[in-house]
């Protein structure tokens, strides 16, 4: 049994014991804020022709890049952006505590590799197989349902599909 004896309306905490938080909080944002507004003014500096030494930026050149790379200490989000991005564009990233900025050079052609071409055409082709093995499968129980009105039990195939596993 449950009884409510009262409903307290929420308050906020006392200063003393959210300063230092807020504070943190607060110093973070408007530095971050800051640093986009820096790497904003940047991108603007950094054409085609232009170094990122030359606007006293650090480098990291990075070549054939994968979807599927990740680079460290770079954003999470860096890999999908650059392949969203088109040749020549600056990108601006923010990480945790850093704002990064991206300029996309060059899209290079897919470089055929036998060893691992074979093994993910045929991941794709067995995930296609099963894909459509199991939409023939549900149309053909549905049509058996709305025809004859049969009904499949659900957990026990659930059962039996996790016999075989």
């Amino acid at each position: 049994a449950l009884r409510l004896n009262g409903i307290v309306p929420p308050a906020p905490k006392p200063l003393e014991t959210v300063r230092e938080a807020v504070v943190e909080h607060w110093t973070k944002t408007e530095t971050m804020a800051h640093l986009r507004r820096k790497g904003e003014a940047l991108s603007a500096g950094l054409t085609a022709n232009a170094s990122f030494e030359s606007l006293d930026l650090r480098a990291q050149t990075e070549t054939e890049r994968t979807r599927r790379d990740y680079v460290e200490g770079a954003p999470n989000a860096l890999i999908t952006q650059v392949f969203d991005a088109a040749t020549g564009t600056i990108t601006i990233l923010d990480d945790a505590d850093s704002v990064v900025l991206v300029r996309l050079d060059a899209v290079l052609p897919r470089a055929q590799d036998v060893a691992l071409d074979g093994p993910m055409r045929d991941a794709i082709n067995a995930q296609a197989t099963n894909d459509l093995s199991q939409d023939i499968f549900a149309a053909f129980a549905r049509d058996l349902q709305t025809r004859i009105g049969f009904e499949l039990d659900q957990q026990a195939l659930n059962a039996v599909h996790a016999q075989f596993q």
